[in-house]
This record gives C-alpha cells, sequence and structure tokens, in this order.
C-alpha cells in the first residue's frame, strides 16, 4: 500500500520535490484502480530513495489514466527520475487494474484496459449475458428456431453447459449441439440472476470500467 511521508520527516527535508511527491502519495490511493495501488507504491518508493538536492526543482504536479497508461510527467525531472517513471509504468502497462496480476491490454468497447483473464472474462461474460437477454427480451423472434454452438460466445456456451441437446442435420452423419428459442428463453431468469451476480463483484472491483454494449471486443 501506498504509506506517507512521516511529517517530522517532512520538516527535516521538505524540498519542493519531496513536498510534491507527498502530495502525489496523498492523493493517489482515491483515483488509481485497485490492481495498481501495490506497484505504483513500489513507483514512490523507488523515487522517495533518490531524493537528493540536484534535484530540489522537479515537481510532481500529478498523473493520470490514458488509455490503459499510467501519464506521469513532473516537472524539471533528470534522466534518473525519468528512468524510474519508465520503468514502472511498463510494469503497470502490464498488470491488472482489477486485482493486479500480471494482464495485458483489452478492448472494453472503445477503452482499452490491461486486464488477467480472469477479471475481463468477468466483465465479458456479463456482457455476453446482457447481449443475449437483450435479444430474448425484444418483440421480435430471434432469427433462427434453433440456436447453434457456434452461434454464442464460448464463455455463454459453458453457462449453457446442462441446456445443451444433441441434432443431426439431414443429410448428416455429425451431430452438432443446439440450443432452441423456447429453451433459451427457460433460461433466461437464470441467466439474469448470474448478471446481477456479476454486477455485484464488478462493482466491488475498482479499475474494471462499468460495462456497456458490445464490450465483447478482446485485444
Amino acid at each position: 500500500m501506498i504509506e506517507l511521508y512521516d511529517e517530522e520527516q517532512l520538516e527535516l527535508n521538505g524540498t519542493v520535490y519531496d513536498l510534491s511527491l507527498h502530495a502525489l502519495a496523498a492523493t493517489a490511493p482515491s483515483l488509481l484502480p485497485n490492481g495498481w495501488r501495490a506497484t505504483f507504491g513500489a513507483l514512490l518508493d523507488q523515487l522517495r530513495a533518490v531524493s537528493h538536492p540536484c534535484r530540489a526543482r522537479t515537481v510532481f504536479d500529478g498523473f493520470t489514466i490514458e488509455d490503459g497508461s499510467l501519464v506521469l510527467e513532473p516537472r524539471f525531472p533528470d534522466r534518473v527520475v525519468h528512468g524510474i517513471i519508465r520503468k514502472y509504468s511498463r510494469k503497470l502497462g502490464c498488470t491488472c487494474t482489477g486485482c493486479g496480476r500480471p494482464g495485458h491490454t483489452r478492448w472494453l468497447g472503445l477503452t482499452r484496459v490491461p486486464l488477467c483473464a480472469q477479471c475481463y472474462g468477468l466483465r465479458a461474460l456479463r456482457t455476453d449475458i446482457k447481449l443475449l437477454l437483450q435479444a430474448l427480451e425484444t418483440d421480435e423472434p430471434l432469427e433462427k428456431d434453433v440456436i447453434l454452438e457456434e452461434d454464442l460466445s464460448p464463455r455463454v456456451r459453458l453457462v449453457l453447459e446442462n441446456a445443451w441437446r444433441l441434432l443431426k442435420p439431414q443429410g448428416s452423419s455429425i451431430a452438432v449441439r443446439c440450443i432452441s428459442e423456447a429453451a433459451l428463453q427457460r433460461e433466461a431468469p437464470r441467466l439474469r440472476s448470474l448478471m446481477d451476480e456479476l454486477d455485484k463483484q464488478l462493482q466491488g472491483i475498482k479499475g474494471i470500467p462499468p460495462a456497456e454494449p458490445g464490450d465483447g471486443r478482446a485485444g
């Protein structure tokens, strides 16, 4: 976790570098996703370790997170400060914003976010279920009376594992898994309940953006 400077220490070594770094540490917890806090704390520790009178004019104004990347651009930095920031920015770019495990950039709608497979899977499954329920709740029937396994995402296929039936197309010797629209309608209450449970899990994870239609695209 991010630790604040001891007040007595600040009084003794209160350069602009130290004071602005202290302010950065104080504001960071409310701005950072859960999964980035430990690595960002290590970044602050490294910056504190190189505090020196030669860097007294270096000022940390704050940071932003843009397109899944940390943007921290202090005023009057030198190569050492730049190197530390670059190292940890790259590390954060491969760190899941939800839980802190290794991850890589994923597309969530129009947003790019580094996520591990588990955190991304929760979000993507929620989106897949929402889109399927929206299709079932429209006034118009689905385009097919029988939905083949390949018509649904791999995540939804697993959720519907017990609802699949084998069908042998006319003229074919190979049976395929399918599900009828009526069977899907019977599964709708369970799917809604699962989506509500996923909502609760995702709301407790700061760092995974809210779900929106079309978020199933992976990066």
